[in-house]
């Protein structure tokens, strides 16, 4: 999942414009995800 130049698979997603999420595609035996909170601005 890339936000800011690429693609985005997930749903429901509120995101500022100053924000940046780069996830490589993980394989599903890892079963955990990486979330990244800028906080507020």
């Amino acid at each position: 999942v890339l936000i800011n130049g690429v693609r985005e698979t997930r749903r429901g997603k509120k995101l500022e414009h100053q924000d940046r999420i780069d996830i490589p595609e993980l394989p599903e035996d890892a079963g955990s995800f990486l979330i990244i909170h800028q906080g507020e601005q």
